[in-house]
């Protein structure tokens, strides 16, 4: 599996998650010219921006561990510019991480993790 399907693999194993923990899934793959936001959600009356890192195995770290401050900064700046282009939406926000980890292609470990 290359990088482009293990990424895919994991967003739908991160859907699955929030979904079963109540979330509604709005969005996928937001693009804009300085960020990517990997999912956007709803949980109850939260606009939730969800960076989704991935890991096979512990050698480089914890999955949360590579999510750091400018990587919640652009995330920060691609939400404001989503919940503007989309002002229907709850005007309260917040950016998790969820966080995983296989071993071969079974989930070990899958957390959400409220970071702003």
């Amino acid at each position: 599996m290359d990088s482009k399907e293990s990424g895919y693999f994991a967003e739908d194993y991160a859907v699955k998650l929030l979904v079963k923990k109540g979330y509604r899934i709005i969005a996928k793959n937001f693009y804009t010219h300085f960020s990517e936001i990997d999912i956007i959600a709803i949980d109850a009356d939260v606009l939730v921006f969800v960076e989704v890192k991935a890991r096979w195995g512990t050698k480089f770290g914890k999955p949360e561990e590579s999510v750091n401050s400018r990587k919640i900064e652009k995330i920060r700046r691609g939400g404001e510019l989503f919940s503007i282009k989309n002002p229907d939406l709850p005007k309260k926000m917040r950016i998790e991480v969820v966080a995983l980890l296989f071993e071969k292609d079974k989930l070990i470990s899958g957390k959400i993790i409220k970071v702003y």
